[in-house]
């Protein structure tokens, strides 16, 4: 329910001027103008590549990586990940499961993004699809750190809530 919430409010609610310091998130800047870091691990230091290796968890920046599980790479439904001054966005994902859809949305707060390219692939020994989303120019010259919202479902309803499927991979630059 939480990343339903997330996904269709763009996860503005969480990051709302003001009401980010009001709660338990202190150290969470609302305005991501600028570089973040927390833990010592900086947004920089990923690269622009995020994989089940180099996941997002370890930054402890608040809802980094929901909806990606680290042990075994299968990501759910709706997930949150933050990148830091990105230029394009890039999912390697692997096969969705049978009987579903293959659905792919990602939004930089409320901002769908449009998808350029969709590539067979493999990833190691795994048959991959690349997806492949631009940015918008302004958002481009913002030049700061960015939460992007993933949604591989075509509704929030029951069992189109429970799939998952293994995210291999995701680049930003």
């Amino acid at each position: 329910m939480l990343l339903q919430i997330l996904w269709t409010q763009g996860a503005y609610p969480l990051w709302k001027p003001g009401e980010a310091f009001k709660r338990q998130w202190q150290n969470t800047p609302h305005n991501f103008g600028y570089n973040i870091i927390l833990n010592n691990k900086n947004l920089a230091d990923y690269q622009g590549i995020y994989t089940q290796e180099n996941h997002p968890g370890p930054t402890a920046i608040v809802g980094n990586g929901m909806g990606w599980n680290k042990e075994t790479g299968l990501v759910s439904a709706v997930a949150i990940l933050m990148v830091d001054r990105p230029q394009f966005l890039e999912l390697t994902l692997g096969p969705e499961s049978e009987g579903f859809p293959e659905v792919y949305r990602a939004k930089i707060n409320t901002i769908e993004l449009p998808i350029i390219g969709i590539t067979h692939t493999t990833y190691g020994t795994n048959t991959a699809k690349r997806v492949r989303f631009s940015i918008p120019e302004f958002i481009l010259r913002q030049n700061g750190d960015q939460l992007i919202s993933l949604c591989f479902t075509p509704s929030f309803h029951g069992r189109d809530m429970k799939r998952t499927r293994s995210l291999y991979q995701v680049r930003w630059k």
